[in-house]
């Protein structure tokens, strides 16, 4: 399920102004997000990581032009988010309990599902359809 755009743009509030360094989008799906944080962060190394064969070609040929996105035929589960200065996600509850194993340091997003036993710095209620919740830690 992708991200809408009214849920982008509330996600966009509680991204930092600047970032330099490593953001990294788990699920990247058709790498919309990844291109919204490569043309935000253009000093950021910016990398999807997707599993599905059909998105993930999508965003290769699609997003080619950026250069600082990348996109990887991997399944996040395999991906280490430690170096990550900013971690967005839009996951399944398993997924987040997977993530919530994973040693970070820097920003978690999450869309709609929140980390078990994690500490939320910021919870935020989008206007939409959904009443989708986005998750800051």
């Amino acid at each position: 399920m992708p991200t809408s755009l009214r849920v982008l743009r509330v996600v966009d509030t509680v991204l930092p102004e600047r970032l330099e360094g490593t953001v990294v989008e788990m699920g990247s799906g058709w790498g919309h997000v990844a291109f919204f944080l490569a043309c935000k962060y253009k000093k950021s190394k910016v990398i999807g990581y997707e599993k599905s064969w059909v998105p993930f070609l999508f965003s290769k040929i699609f997003y080619v032009r950026v250069k600082n996105l990348s996109f990887k035929r991997v399944d996040f589960k395999d991906v280490s988010i430690e170096e990550a200065d900013l971690v967005y996600c839009y996951l399944f509850p398993a997924g987040m309990e997977m993530i919530s194993k994973k040693k970070r340091n820097g920003i978690l997003i999450s869309n709609t599902f929140s980390l078990p036993n994690g500490k939320v710095q910021k919870e935020i209620r989008v206007s939409d359809i959904y009443r989708t919740k986005i998750y800051l830690y």
